[in-house]
């Protein structure tokens, strides 16, 4: 009997990552058909965050981070309730 294939196990960190990267990026056409524009939206910059943030410490530099810095802060944006939202909520409650 063999022991099952671990196919990650013997990746270092950067090869996981891109790894990871590239199998996202080949679905990136596919889920942009299948999702609302803000759905992928919020996906595309969770990808992005996840590639700055594990990415080699010799890529990373100033303009790195502001363009993870930039990333959060619209993915945060995306996620958060929109103003039409609260207002709605609010003619409810009362």
């Amino acid at each position: 009997m063999t022991k099952a294939h671990k196919p990650f196990q013997n990746l270092n960190k950067q090869e996981l990552v891109q790894d990871l990267e590239e199998s996202m990026m080949g679905k990136k056409n596919e889920l942009q058909k299948l999702l609302t524009e803000e759905q992928f939206i919020t996906f595309d910059t969770l990808v992005e965050i996840q590639r700055i943030a594990y990415s080699a410490k010799a890529e990373k530099n100033p303009k790195s981070v502001l363009r993870l810095h930039d990333r959060t802060w619209y993915h945060g944006i995306i996620l958060s309730p929109k103003p039409c939202q609260w207002k709605h909520l609010h003619h409810t409650a009362s």
